[in-house]
């Protein structure tokens, strides 16, 4: 083979290679870590304001959407974890607030 045609070879091999590593890198989904201990905070802090008895829907929902995306994160589904991981810290933040309003509304004091 010829220095010239050698050369051209390679360097078409070079960039189909890093094409390939770009394909492959974004393919892969990064592990939802802060979104899973932004929404397990969520829920535990809702728990601890009494959501639980002032919001029942909102916190089963919450607890629900926690509960799938840990199981998602243990099969590796990253995309589909992160999202009930969002949405369990969504609703365990409007829970929390509704439990929130209602102790405030029974404890004004003059």
């Amino acid at each position: 083979m010829k220095p010239v045609l050698k050369q051209q070879v390679e360097i078409r091999c070079r960039k189909v290679l890093w094409l390939l590593m770009l394909v492959a890198a974004a393919a892969c989904t990064t592990v939802p870590v802060q979104e899973m201990s932004d929404a397990r905070q969520a829920v535990a802090a809702a728990v601890q304001s009494g959501a639980t008895s002032a919001a029942p829907v909102q916190m089963t929902a919450a607890q629900t959407a926690l509960k799938l995306a840990e199981r998602l994160l243990r099969d590796h589904q990253y995309d589909a974890a992160r999202h009930y991981a969002r949405d369990a810290h969504t609703k365990a933040m409007e829970a929390q607030q509704i439990a929130q309003s209602k102790s405030g509304a029974g404890s004004v004091t003059h």
